[in-house]
């Protein structure tokens, strides 16, 4: 009857003689956790990525819709709108189903289901939400139906990424999860290490450092040496940014919303020395550099740091 509130039932498919009843039998199946059958009966196509359109995700769900009231029903040809009014612990919504007529029977039309954007993580953690193995390292809008979904929470040695929930109150709304996540004292150390690493292979590059991804270089138009290297005159400080999800480094536009740790180091006096058989070497007066990378998680052998070449005033 409408106007009724019931718990749903989930049984054979009745004959939809009426709008309601096709309506009645899709929402039935969402309050038993059967959504692959609910998602038969409007005909709804899936993509493979669509990861938490399955009944086990579903049923991992908290919050889910557990009852609903058909409030009207306005029929136009052999169109109709049905309006439900959806029961969840979080609260109730209304939404409406449009239910078509063909050969006599009414079928129902996909339902617009609501969506969760969820922002990049670090690398290398299997993140996984409702129990669903997600990827790590882009942004991603998920279809779901209403309940609570749960970006399950995760820590190695180096980072912790904190639990977090995504409510979908009725049909068509969404929910955005940007993941908390932070390094662990072994992480800032692994992080630093890395930059100090990076910074060291620079200086014993000597005239190759150019184009290198390092923050100094050397003219070689007139070189006259035949080894060299940099030298850094005092031991730089570094620093390691909180996570960014809409890391943008300068000149690294593709990376936009990737997400990234940066790590700076401040500005420390560096020399160039040359030399030649023919020579004793010559020492440049000092300049000026800094170190600007970034990373976005670790492996076995180590943090996964990138720098911007950055060339010294």
């Amino acid at each position: 009857m409408a106007g009724a509130l019931v718990a749903g039932s989930v049984g054979c498919t009745p004959i939809a003689e009426r709008p309601e009843a096709a309506v009645r039998a899709y929402l039935d199946r969402i309050v038993a956790g059967d959504i692959e059958g609910a998602l038969e009966l409007d005909g709804t196509r899936l993509a493979v990525s669509e990861v938490l359109l399955t009944n086990a995700a579903y049923r991992a769900a908290t919050d889910r819709i557990t009852g609903y009231r058909i409030m009207t029903t306005n029929v136009d040809g052999d169109e109709a709108q049905v309006r439900v009014r959806t029961l969840q612990k979080s609260g109730r919504a209304l939404t409406r189903l449009t239910v078509k007529r063909t050969a006599g029977r009414w079928n129902l039309l996909p339902a617009s289901l609501g969506y969760i954007e969820i922002r990049p993580g670090p690398d290398g953690l299997a993140r996984t939400i409702s129990g669903q193995r997600i990827p790590d390292e882009r942004e991603l809008t998920l279809h779901a139906f209403p309940g609570t979904y749960r970006l399950e929470g995760v820590s190695t040695g180096d980072i912790t990424v904190t639990s977090a929930p995504a409510t979908l109150t009725g049909f068509g709304s969404h929910s955005g999860l940007v993941p908390a996540v932070e390094l662990t004292a072994q992480g800032k150390e692994r992080a630093v290490g890395a930059a100090k690493a990076h910074l060291d292979a620079c200086a014993a590059l000597g005239d190759a450092a150019r184009g290198a991804e390092c923050p100094f270089e050397m003219d070689t138009t007139e070189k006259w040496w035949t080894t060299s290297r940099w030298n850094i005159e005092r031991a730089p400080t570094f620093t390691v940014s909180e996570w960014e999800p809409e890391c943008d480094p300068p000149g690294r536009s593709s990376f936009r919303s990737a997400g990234c740790w940066m790590v700076d180091s401040d500005s420390v006096p560096v020399t160039f020395t040359a030399s030649s058989p023919a020579s004793l070497g010559s020492t440049t007066e000092p300049v000026d550099a800094q170190l600007h990378g970034w990373l976005r998680g670790f492996t076995d052998s180590g943090a996964g740091f990138h720098a911007f070449p950055t060339r010294f005033r």
